[in-house]
């Protein structure tokens, strides 16, 4: 893998960017609700973003709404016994109500799943009284799919009368229809867990799970494994998708999809030691990246996160903070730290890597540059070009360039034609020379982003070596335009 050399720093760093890439932003608010263990979904049909959890100060629940300036109050009613959230909230699009269902009490250390289920239409809590319900259940994650009209809940912990969090830890779907919860009974599901996350992925239709724990604690011991395992749902069953890179392991963390990108975000939670984390995580349906920005909320576990799709920003709300190792079901007070402030973050670029032009041909036909994978060029991370159709053997290079419209005095694209090379033209300007590593036709190159890249593009485009091609003895592939997304 070739290194960044200070000079190719430089050059990247000179080109003027597209767009900045993805910032934090810390907003200052009068008032900020103070819910334990809060919740948050985007209301689509209002334009806010509701929060609902148990307020540690007064001891009821609330709701509260972040109209993208203020906060303010709107509901507030008295929690069942030592009711502490823990439970889940989505908006069910087709009919307009913020869902949340389950969560979790407190008995002697123990916790107890709860069959809590209300919703919030923006002016009314509205108690429905189906005839079947979910189960006793905290901790489980839901998402609503706007294309089958559906709430999707799965998994958490059950009822429990000894001191871990659910004696039984499920592994059930369930789908809320508005009128009836049904039990799905898909051939293939995620193990069980709690903790995890989900949301709905608009572009591609389907329910996006990750993480989770199966952990829990049976007298003084500790057992089960916290996860790192990639699902998603399309209303009638679950396929795990693996990946080379993937986030860290947790639970208790955050995730949120931009319906219009299809970009489904994580952030935090407590790693498989129980300890918080403060990493910010993108999956676009094919891989995964890390997002890095000057500044982050901090590490934390059991916060909200939402995706306002108005001003196409990521609300991240409270949570908790420990300075060591966590206790279950909850961290003791000597060592939580419980936030109310509110961040937002708004994405950079989108990367991409578009060919354009043409090659010209050689032995083994016209050379030819993209992506490999599909992949896209990301602050932060490495990403390859592929080349095909070289000889079998022999050299290829490959240029980066700043610019596709002008190299020097040549005005792009140039007929390289006059010094020998029929049918080729250069398309990119060559200011860096980088050798191809030539596999039995196949080529490949690797560059390492740098972090602060977001925003800039770069051009690519592949020169070999091919000596019964033509009389200079040189082959050009197509061009390339990337722009480094963040």
């Amino acid at each position: 893998m070739p290194r960044l050399s200070l000079g190719l720093v430089a050059f990247l760093a000179a080109i003027p960017p597209l767009a900045a890439q993805g910032q934090w932003s810390l907003r200052s608010t009068p008032t900020a609700p103070d819910l334990f263990s809060p919740r948050m979904t985007f209301d689509s049909a209002r334009n806010v973003t509701v929060a609902m959890g148990f307020s540690k100060s007064v001891g009821n629940f609330q709701t509260w709404e972040w109209n993208g300036t203020a906060w303010s109050q709107r509901h507030a009613m008295t929690s069942p016994l030592a009711f502490f959230g823990f439970g889940t909230l989505a908006f069910d699009a087709v009919r307009g109500v913020s869902t949340w269902v389950g969560g979790g009490s407190f008995s002697q250390n123990s916790m107890i799943g709860s069959q809590v289920f209300h919703e919030w239409d923006g002016a009314n809590l509205i108690l429905p009284n189906p005839p079947q319900l979910p189960g006793r259940r905290t901790r489980a994650a839901t998402a609503f799919d706007t294309v089958r009209g559906r709430l999707v809940v799965f998994g958490g912990g059950e009822e429990s009368g000894t001191p871990i969090l659910g004696t039984t830890v499920l592994r059930d779907t369930w789908e809320w229809d508005g009128s009836a919860w049904i039990q799905r009974n898909p051939l293939a599901a995620p193990m069980p867990r709690w903790g995890h996350a989900m949301s709905f992925d608009a572009v591609r239709r389907r329910v996006v799970l990750f993480g989770g724990t199966t952990r829990t604690l049976v007298g003084n011991g500790t057992y089960g494994t916290t996860l790192q395992d990639l699902w998603e749902y399309d209303g009638t069953i679950w396929v795990e998708r693996t990946t080379l890179v993937a986030p860290p392991a947790r639970h208790g963390h955050g995730m949120a999809t931009d319906p219009a990108r299809g970009i489904t975000y994580v952030y935090g939670g407590l790693d498989d030691r129980g300890m918080p984390l403060a990493d910010l995580w993108a999956w676009d349906g094919t891989r995964w990246r890390e997002l890095f920005t000057p500044q982050m909320p901090g590490r934390r576990w059991d916060f909200a996160l939402a995706f306002d799709a108005q001003r196409g920003r990521l609300i991240l709300h409270g949570g908790t903070g420990v300075t060591r190792e966590s206790l279950y079901p909850i961290p003791s007070p000597a060592v939580a730290t419980y936030q109310r402030d509110l961040w937002e973050y708004t994405p950079g670029t989108s990367g991409s890597y578009t060919p354009f032009g043409s090659g010209c041909a050689g032995v083994q036909g016209v050379p030819a540059i993209s992506a490999r994978g599909g992949e896209v060029p990301t602050a932060g991370a490495t990403f390859t070009v592929q080349v095909n159709h070289l000889p079998l053997t022999g050299a290829a290079w490959i240029f980066l360039g700043n610019s596709k419209t002008q190299y020097g005095a040549l005005t792009l694209p140039f007929d390289l034609g006059v010094i020998g090379m029929q049918g080729c033209a250069l398309r990119v300007s060559g200011d860096f020379l980088y050798p191809v590593t030539n596999v039995l036709g196949a080529g490949l190159w690797t560059i390492p982003i740098p972090a602060d890249a977001a925003g800039l593009r770069f051009f690519n485009q592949a020169i070999v070596l091919d000596p019964s091609a033509n009389s200079l003895g040189l082959t050009v592939s197509n061009g390339a335009e990337a722009v480094i997304g963040g």
